[in-house]
């Protein structure tokens, strides 16, 4: 905006200028010669071209677009600008507005910087079309012949008429440009905005699920003379409730997390007819990326409101202890079973239980996936761990690999993921600084992928 008024500025102030020295009457007669004294702030004020038109770099813009610059001063510092790469001078601008008040044509100007010992000494290119340079400079020599004088004239004038449309055309261009992108940012800002009412909306569905579970559990009549029993899951209220804050908090947005997870698509099967397991499935963030994708999957969580909420957004999931369900089931049954985030939750006993029923229930060839905070990184295996305060103990990649060839699962792959950010890095390459680097700053976790052998 101050450049805009800069800008203003200069040209009233050459508007004023001109009137006192007629500049705007049609006259060919010479500049009085204490112009350079009036001229000398109007060099020192002239604007850059990038700032005039889009921001754009000047040697960037086309000589259709300078044509656009109605402003003679302007345009004239921007086409030394564009031919010899600097700002005009005093004597430049100068002899430059005498010639054009005489009615000689931009393109004739340009074709004198063009041919001016100044740019054959630059050694430099020009973002200008290779025909119309050669042309220019060509007639501008034949243009000595008086049999050409006329009709050089005229040339130029016809080619500055089409140049001048032309760059209407690329600025309009432009502006459309500069319209969509910031449409383009508009609806990014929008699209966060309708995130976070998403995640907002959450809890309270979160919440409002969680009384009326509640609500219906503890209204049950109470025969006399019998007390009555509590019901553990309502001891668990308040844990559930806190576990949903703390997952919502820190477990990142459903865009962030199904770019994280889909990266396990391609270990699955989509043309298995039995479903996906998720054990401790939580919010159903993976049920719905295998949804997404027609993938049959079922899963089964202990905190009573996440299974709920699972089951609104019309997600197949069971509130049961997960080794219960596994028990319940027929050997065979799924294809696949997963588990985010859910081994170091468990006792150790638990777990190798959990591995067991897994193996009978998967189909042959079935798949294995567990993710997991990984401990190799010390960060993650010394803090970050223990934010969740229902972790047990970190899992390593050498004891799950043990536990589930131990249970005859083949072909185990680790993947270890979401290393810190490059700034958060020591700065250097020395090894020394790599391996630091390397146990504070890597993978923060890692999955194991394993399989049920055929037979």
């Amino acid at each position: 905006m101050k450049q805009a008024q800069e800008i203003q500025k200069l040209v009233e102030m050459l508007k004023k200028q001109a009137q006192e020295l007629e500049l705007l009457e049609e006259s060919t007669q010479p500049i009085i010669e204490n112009i350079t004294d009036s001229i000398k702030p109007m060099v020192q004020a002239l604007p850059e071209l990038d700032d005039i038109i889009k921001n754009q770099n000047i040697s960037d813009l086309t000589l259709s677009l300078l044509l656009q610059i109605e402003d003679n001063p302007t345009f004239l510092n921007a086409l030394y600008q564009f031919v010899l790469k600097r700002n005009i001078d005093e004597e430049g601008l100068k002899s430059g507005l005498e010639n054009l008040a005489k009615g000689v044509s931009r393109l004739q100007i340009l074709t004198n910087l063009l041919t001016s010992q100044e740019f054959k000494a630059l050694k430099t290119s020009v973002n200008l079309d290779k025909t119309l340079k050669l042309k220019l400079i060509a007639f501008k020599a034949l243009s000595r012949l008086p049999i050409f004088s006329k009709w050089w004239s005229k040339w130029l004038k016809d080619q500055e008429t089409y140049l001048k449309h032309q760059g209407k055309l690329e600025k309009q261009s432009l502006q459309h440009e500069e319209v969509i992108q910031a449409l383009i940012e508009k609806m990014g800002q929008l699209k966060h905005s309708i995130q976070d009412w998403s995640v907002i909306r959450a809890e309270l569905k979160y919440t409002q699920l969680n009384f009326e579970t509640r609500l219906k559990q503890i209204s049950q009549p109470i025969q006399e003379g019998v007390e009555p029993e509590v019901n553990p899951d309502i001891t668990r209220d308040k844990y559930d409730a806190f576990y949903v804050a703390f997952e919502n908090e820190c477990r990142g947005r459903l865009e962030q997390i199904h770019q994280q997870q889909s990266i396990y698509l391609p270990y699955l099967t989509k043309k298995a007819t039995q479903p996906v397991l998720d054990i401790g499935c939580g919010r159903g963030e993976w049920l719905e990326l295998l949804q997404q994708n027609n993938m049959p999957a079922k899963g089964v969580d202990l905190n009573l409101t996440m299974v709920e909420f699972c089951k609104q957004k019309g997600l197949e999931v069971t509130y049961q202890n997960a080794l219960d369900y596994l028990k319940q089931q027929p050997d065979n049954s799924f294809s696949a079973v997963t588990g985010f985030h859910i081994i170091e939750h468990l006792p150790f006993e638990t777990l190798f239980d959990i591995v067991q029923q897994i193996h009978r229930v998967l189909t042959p060839k079935g798949t294995v996936i567990f993710e997991t905070p990984n401990p190799e990184n010390i960060l993650v295996g010394s803090h970050t761990f223990y934010h969740d305060p229902t972790h047990r103990n970190p899992i390593t990649p050498t004891f799950i690999q043990f536990l589930m060839r131990y249970h005859g699962f083949v072909d185990a792959e680790i993947l270890r993921l979401h290393p810190y950010p490059e700034e958060a890095k020591v700065k250097g390459f020395d090894p020394l600084t790599e391996r630091v680097n390397g146990h504070l700053c890597g993978p923060q976790d890692f999955a194991i992928i394993t399989h049920k052998p055929k037979v």
